[in-house]
């Protein structure tokens, strides 16, 4: 029973207090790897879900590469870009066996050259959008890739640039921006491998992140097995309480019978 009880409030725990996806740390798990993005067109999710317009952050640049930290399910990995915690799509990218000096583009920023500054909005659009912080006039911003949203500014294109500013995360629309460098390709020489991960953990993390009513579930299926066991662990022991309190009842009344007989024979 002990140990029922036990596992009860161990998965309890980690229902209803789990670690933010956004503190997990690579060297806190027991293996990972770097994968190479190798096509123009691999998405960084925020989300486990293939939706581009409503779940990716931004293309990761090619040729760099992304920390794997766990196999998620059969077609997400969850990923660490830079400072970012998300997910990948696991046919994008290529796992492999080394650690490169310069997994991730860190040396690319640009500028915004409208006098007043530029809206950082929450997504690549300037309507139905919350404006998260404002890039000053040449103000060095980091960069981290980009996605197509809104024709902002007439014939200067739909690309937006996913960025920090002001330890902020948000989009600012390229064509009001400008840089001084061209991003340059991560030419590290590396191995494919298979598979990354020398164990599975991942049942783990994917209950981290339930949603809550996945939780109440989850919690519900484990709740009903342990009453259940408990009741059969407990049932024997009140059982016998009930046959004592019988026999019991029992004796006292033969006692009062035997008492009235003596006492209508007197």
């Amino acid at each position: 029973m002990k140990f029922i009880l036990s596992f009860f409030v161990f998965c309890s725990f980690f229902l209803f207090f789990p670690l933010s996806s956004a503190t997990v740390k690579a060297d806190t798990l027991t293996t990972y790897a770097y994968a190479r993005v190798e096509n123009s067109s691999t998405y960084f999710y925020s989300f486990p879900q293939n939706n581009v317009s409503d779940n990716a952050l931004f293309l990761l640049p090619e040729s760099y590469f992304v920390l794997l930290l766990s196999n998620y399910n059969d077609s997400f990995y969850k990923a660490q870009y830079r400072d970012l915690v998300g997910y990948v799509l696991k046919d994008e990218v290529f796992p492999v066996d080394e650690t490169p000096e310069n997994p991730f583009l860190e040396d690319f920023t640009f500028w915004v050259f409208s006098s007043d500054g530029r809206n950082v909005y929450s997504t690549p659009t300037s309507s139905n959008s919350t404006v998260t912080t404002t890039a000053e006039l040449h103000e060095e911003i980091d960069y981290y890739g980009t996605i197509s949203g809104e024709e902002m500014v007439s014939g200067r294109g739909t690309t937006w640039y996913y960025c920090k500013v002001n330890d902020m995360f948000g989009y600012l629309y390229e064509g009001l921006c400008d840089t001084s460098s061209t991003i340059l390709e991560n030419t590290e020489v590396v191995t494919h491998i298979t598979n990354p991960f020398e164990d599975d953990e991942s049942y783990l993390y994917n209950l981290v992140e339930m949603t809550s009513g996945l939780k109440i579930l989850v919690l519900f299926l484990l709740i009903v097995p342990a009453l259940f066991l408990i009741y059969l662990l407990f049932k024997p022991f009140k059982m016998e309480e009930e046959m004592k309190k019988i026999k019991q009842h029992s004796k006292a009344q033969t006692i009062k019978q035997i008492q009235d007989y003596y006492d209508d024979a007197l």
